[in-house]
């Protein structure tokens, strides 16, 4: 396929026949090329642009329970028949959920540590992979395909685990900040956790895609700002210690007390789970 682009511009624009285009009146024969050449990166970058903004990695769908822990590997299907897969842990004396949003890397397995957490939070918590994130089917090619995939799980904590909505706690780290956010629209939550949120996809999307592509070539916008304005439940905002609140994000945090810092010390961040224990009572 290369060689034959390589050879279709070398022949018909490098080689141009003067009778067949007028430099003088429309481009150079080395301005065609570069402008052809422009051409073929947009439309190979928006068919390919999900390579470059997300990176899942697969699993044999094998779990490792932190030590102490007992989960269920669970599965449940979209409204478009992909089937998911999730891991579900049980507090049998909480009648609360936590939904896990991970970021846009990696699969389930690299989220177990959290599960710990949520024990300590004394709270139920289903973790799921995206479609063709871990072992979960695939392909992801648009926006709402994430949303979809949002709300099987709502589904499947509604209709088969037997929680409402007004007892789940939304949580989304980086990414999956928008999609918690999004989720709280149709389901408002008793909280809504936002664990190191992105503004939209200009906060991860690299460079090339920045500065190289027109923005409408981008099929992925998730503006969190956005879904925010639309939501009357003030979020409650994880902040780890090295990373910085995007500036548009700020503008909306207004309030300090809605926002947790998240240290890496262990006294501090004992702290900080007895301070988010208490805002989720």
């Amino acid at each position: 396929m290369i060689k034959k682009i390589k050879d279709f511009v070398f022949t018909y624009v490098i080689n141009l026949d003067e009778k067949w285009i007028n430099p003088h009146r429309f481009f150079s024969r080395w301005g065609t090329a570069i402008i052809l050449t422009y051409a073929i990166w947009l439309l190979f970058a928006f068919f390919q642009q999900e390579h470059y903004l997300f990176f899942p990695s697969k699993h044999k769908g094998q779990t490792l329970a932190p030590k102490g822990m007992e989960m269920e590997l669970v599965n449940f299907k979209t409204e478009d028949s992909k089937k998911l897969i999730g891991i579900f842990f049980e507090k049998e004396e909480s009648d609360e959920v936590i939904l896990y949003f991970h970021e846009n890397a990696g699969n389930i397995t690299n989220f177990l540590g959290v599960m710990a957490l949520f024990e300590r939070l004394e709270k139920n918590a289903l973790i799921f992979d995206y479609r063709d994130f871990g072992v979960s089917e695939g392909p992801l090619k648009r926006e709402n395909d994430f949303i979809l995939d949002a709300e099987a799980a709502m589904k499947y904590l509604t209709q088969e685990k037997g929680f409402v909505p007004e007892k789940t706690i939304l949580w989304g780290k980086e990414l999956g900040s928008f999609f918690a956010a999004k989720l709280a629209q149709t389901h408002p939550p008793k909280a809504l956790i936002l664990e190191n949120p992105m503004s939209g996809v200009n906060d991860f999307k690299p460079w090339f895609l920045r500065y190289g592509v027109p923005s409408f070539l981008i099929k992925y916008k998730f503006d969190l700002v956005s879904e925010l304005s639309k939501l009357e439940i003030l979020p409650i905002v994880l902040r780890h210690t090295k990373n910085e609140i995007p500036e548009d994000l700020k503008e909306v945090f207004t309030n300090p007390d809605q926002i947790l810092e998240w240290p890496k010390e262990s006294k501090a961040l004992e702290q900080t789970i007895q301070n988010l224990k208490q805002q989720l009572q």
